[in-house]
């Protein structure tokens, strides 16, 4: 690890791993994976696909899982400038050097940074050009089922869900490297896979199928790393339901993840103590693309309320349909912390959510919405879209004004409101569309902007039209979109789905010498018979069903919901693949025999600790620690007290934090903690099981109770002093640096 290296960029402790729960790599003959979001540390941290691909290869026999993640701008200047490979997280190897790169494409907008990955890794960008020691580049995830702008960069893409298929795929390729097979006969295997597609099988005309877990559920509950800096989306994530029961015709998810199957309430309980438990996460969001459709939703929560309330747990959904609200369902989401009411309207009108297969009760909106403001929410969130098929040539901003207008004024909160522009995505009813162009739906946005301008109860955001049509072209285009891709990279594109790195310009100039009608060919209207780049990927939803649905559209007309015996005939279930719903509604979940009643009053006690921070740990901010520190003693068992107010905060305080880049051998911190009676040697040995790599705690100890009407002081002010021992390097001599620092002072 090269300190000054690391030191002379932006958030260095991206780039370091020892995280908790991180796996530490001791079988380097093993099969060797890097696993890989190709986004910064915060981002992919805060990944789902990666936590899942992390725990599955890391429970294979003889294969080894590690992290990486796509370098910042200046940290990929520094490995070239200074001869280095970007590497993986737990053993600092240089991606050139594994076995298989695994990269999993959240989004259209990745594309540079997987360029980036391979190149600054040691990897050709090329996979006609990588040599018998190059490692296996694979991608999957759900960005990439239009494969052919990558096929020339990628070896494979994996199409559709990893466990259990592709946990085969790779057993083969761990016993084809320990049989000493060539890098040919590698790919032999790749190709062979019925649910890998290849830019071989492209050409030949061959299909790769989707592959699906019909026994969705959990499993794994290991080797979770705990991000120890701020990741983007900070929170533990419980997969409750996979797939969709609606079949909304816009999105790619819902065909993509069918047919849709609910994981057991035993299990959810499960998966939350081992997040809250054995990860200290303190607040849990109960994911899947259509939350509200859960089965017994709301008794899930009541449960969890019931037994994490008084631990400051909170449990959050995300965006939900107005018609799988309930009052009791808010009236448990009120009872933690207020996390966002979010709602996906996506279009105003009544027969444009029927042309989407999406139907919202305006009226129930309100009614909920009312009811929330009554139990302390102040703020509620929109989704909408603009460019929908059957209503972008029609006034569609004018509609979302209204009705946003119609909602605040009987409401009562203040709106937050989110507007995107439409892509038509492969594998959905609506591939076929026409997409709006970048052009036309700035005109949009910017009336929106206008007319909103003005009301203090109405936030509009909306997400940059360029950048949108700049996902059409990926998400829609064949080969010559990854020649678009390679050019931006070249002239400096990264980290697109950032905007403070969006470069329109660089991007537009990729377009304009482009030898074919980028604009034209991306947004323009399919033919229902012409054959598409995504042609060779089977999800398992059939061709001719797709065009009945987009015809049905066109006449708004609404397509019942799925379940486990339907006429839909999409092509996806059969005797063996159904829906799956949890049947279970009460949940027999006892309180913890160390929790007490709210009303009892609890005992608390200050304690001082000392500490050390060094290695990997240097590379941490302040605010990390903090928030390292309250996930341990989570991890712990040990409960902490939290100030009072609206945004509680644990009373944790540090005297003199030391900056980044600053080893030290002893800092202090106190703590409150109730109702421990554990022995101080037996809280410092715990603590040190639950805390990342680098941070050490050295002593603890029982601080006298605090006399009422004596005078309270801060660790801070109590605080003398601190000895340094300064190590210096190059041309510097001592006492050159002895006068600069006497005459600091």
């Amino acid at each position: 690890m090269n300190r000054e290296l690391l030191l002379s960029v932006r958030k260095p402790g991206r780039y370091v791993g020892g995280e908790f729960g991180s796996v530490k790599v001791s079988g380097y003959n093993d099969y060797r994976v890097a696993v890989c979001f190709p986004d910064l540390y915060e981002i992919g941290m805060s990944n789902q696909a990666i936590k899942i691909l992390y725990r599955e290869f890391n429970a294979i026999e003889g294969v080894s899982c590690e992290r990486v993640f796509s370098p910042d701008t200046d940290f990929e200047k520094k490995l070239k400038e200074n001869g280095l490979f970007l590497y993986t997280l737990e053993s600092e190897t240089a991606l050139k050097e594994m076995d298989l790169l695994a990269i999993s494409i959240g989004y259209e907008l990745a594309a540079t940074n997987i360029l980036a990955v391979l190149e600054s890794g040691g990897i050709p960008l090329f996979n006609n050009e990588r040599k018998e020691e190059d490692p296996l580049v694979i991608a999957g995830g759900p960005s990439v089922t239009n494969p052919l702008p990558f096929g020339h960069f990628i070896d494979g893409v994996f199409i559709g869900e990893v466990e259990d298929s592709f946990d085969r795929t790779l057993k083969d390729l761990r016993d084809a490297k320990r049989s000493g097979k060539s890098r040919v006969e590698l790919l032999a295997i790749i190709d062979a896979d019925e649910n890998m597609w290849t830019y071989r099988k492209h050409k030949e005309g061959r299909i790769a199928k989707k592959a699906l877990w019909n026994n969705f559920g959990t499993r794994n509950l290991t080797n979770l790393p705990v991000s120890s800096i701020s990741a983007v989306q900070d929170n533990g994530i419980i997969e409750i339901m996979r797939g969709c029961p609606n079949s909304c015709r816009f999105c790619h998810a819902g065909f993509y993840y069918r047919p849709y199957r609910q994981k057991k309430i035993d299990e959810i309980v499960e998966e939350a103590d081992f997040l809250i438990n054995s990860c200290g996460y303190n607040e849990i969001t109960l994911s899947s693309l259509s939350s509200g459709d859960y089965s017994h939703l709301t008794s899930l929560i009541k449960a969890l309320n019931k037994e994490y309330g008084e631990r400051r747990i909170s449990f959050s959904l995300p965006s939900l349909r107005i018609n799988t609200f309930t009052l009791s369902l808010l009236e448990e989401l009120s009872h933690s912390r207020k996390s966002g009411l979010t709602f996906a309207v996506e279009t105003p009108e009544d027969s444009w959510q029927r042309s989407i297969n999406k139907e919202i009760d305006k009226e129930k909106t309100i009614e909920i919405l009312k009811e929330a403001k009554k139990l302390g929410w102040k703020v509620a969130k929109f989704y909408f879209m603009i460019g929908l098929p059957f209503s972008y040539k029609e006034k569609e901003e004018e509609s979302i004004a209204e009705y946003i207008d119609s909602i605040q004024k009987k409401s009562g909160l203040r709106i937050n409101v989110n507007v995107g522009t439409f892509i038509p995505k492969p594998h959905t009813p609506f591939q076929w569309a026409y997409q709006l162009t970048a052009e036309e739906s700035f005109r949009k946005m910017v009336w929106l902007k206008t007319y909103f301008k003005q009301n203090r109860n109405v936030k509009l955001s909306y997400h940059t039209p360029f950048v949108s049509y700049l996902e059409g072209v990926i998400s829609r285009g064949d080969e010559r979109a990854g020649e678009l891709i390679l050019s931006a990279y070249r002239r400096g594109a990264r980290l697109d789905a950032w905007t403070e790195y969006f470069n329109k310009d660089l991007w537009e100039e990729v377009f304009r010498e482009a030898d074919w009608d980028v604009e034209a060919e991306t947004c323009r209207e399919r033919d229902l018979n012409e054959k598409l780049p995504w042609s060779s990927i089977d999800i398992g939803v059939n061709n001719n069903f797709l065009k009945y649905e987009y015809r049905k559209a066109a006449g708004a007309r609404i397509t019942s919901r799925c379940k486990t015996v339907c006429n839909h005939n999409c092509g996806v279930c059969n005797d063996t693949v159904l829906p799956v719903d949890n049947t279970k509604e009460y949940i027999n979940i006892s309180i913890n025999e160390t929790e007490k009643d709210s009303k009892q009053e609890k005992n608390t006690d200050k304690y001082l600790f000392k500490y050390s921070k060094t290695g990997k740990a240097v590379y941490l901010s302040h605010i990390n620690v903090m928030n390292i520190f309250q996930g341990a003693f989570q991890r712990c068992g040990i409960d902490i007290e939290y100030s009072k107010g609206y945004n509680p905060k644990p009373k944790l305080e540090f005297a003199h934090p030391l900056s980044l880049g600053i080893e030290s051998e002893y800092e202090i911190f106190s703590a409150f903690l109730i109702d421990c009676s554990n022995d101080e040697k037996v809280i410092v040995k715990r603590l040190n099981e639950k805390l990342p790599e680098g941070i050490v705690v050295q002593t603890c100890k029982k601080l006298r109770p605090y006399i009422q009407g004596t005078k309270k002081h801060s660790l801070m002010s109590l605080y003398g002093g601190s000895q340094y021992a300064l190590t210096v390097s190059g041309t510097m001599t001592a006492d050159i640096l002895y006068r600069d620092i006497e005459n600091f002072f």
